[in-house]
């Protein structure tokens, strides 16, 4: 491999450096628009990670038949450097005033048309809630404490020594009673 061959090698790999700038500008720019925390965080820098390794090895397999040269990742990161450093700045700071007006007018949004719903909405519920409150209030107490069985259980009887009262457990009173004339 030549001087010349190398030369071109290694600004091939400052832009694939300025490449992987790129991409990582895309996640800050997704952390900035979505705020997700540490996890997120980790997570998404794991996947850059993971492009980055294989944006690499995809690079050297290409240029430097299959073997890793250091010249090659010190091209990637003087590249990263320079795009981060320089354009990503711009980009970094139009992606955050083009995400801050887009939350201001969905707040404002927020403001003029779910709010005045909500407002409405808990206006309504106070008022059903009154109604029901004067309604409770006029019906005969206890009413709502009531319990309607469907079906009716007979008298359970303990500690009787007498037989027919505890073999007419758990039975209706009219076969109770019929059991009773019975004996």
């Amino acid at each position: 491999m030549t001087v010349a061959e190398e030369t071109l090698i290694f600004l091939y790999s400052c832009l694939l450096g300025c490449g992987l700038a790129m991409v990582y500008d895309l996640f800050r720019i997704l952390r900035l628009a979505f705020p997700g925390g540490k996890a997120a965080v980790f997570i998404e820098d794991g996947i850059f990670v993971i492009i980055a390794t294989l944006a690499t090895f995809v690079f050297c397999v290409n240029f430097c038949n299959g073997y890793f040269r250091v010249f090659v990742a010190i091209g990637e990161i003087l590249g990263f450097i320079l795009y981060y450093f320089t354009v990503g700045v711009l980009v970094f700071r139009a992606a955050k005033s083009i995400i801050n007006g887009v939350k201001a007018v969905l707040r404002f949004l927020h403001r003029i048309l779910v709010k005045p719903v909500v407002k409405f909405m808990k206006y309504i519920c106070t008022k059903i809630k009154r109604i029901f409150r004067q309604i409770s209030q006029k019906l005969p107490k206890g009413f709502f404490g009531l319990k309607f069985h469907l079906k009716r259980h007979g008298k359970l009887l303990y500690n009787e020594t007498n037989h027919q009262k505890i073999q007419c457990a758990g039975e209706s009173e009219a076969d109770c009673e019929t059991q009773k004339e019975q004996n």
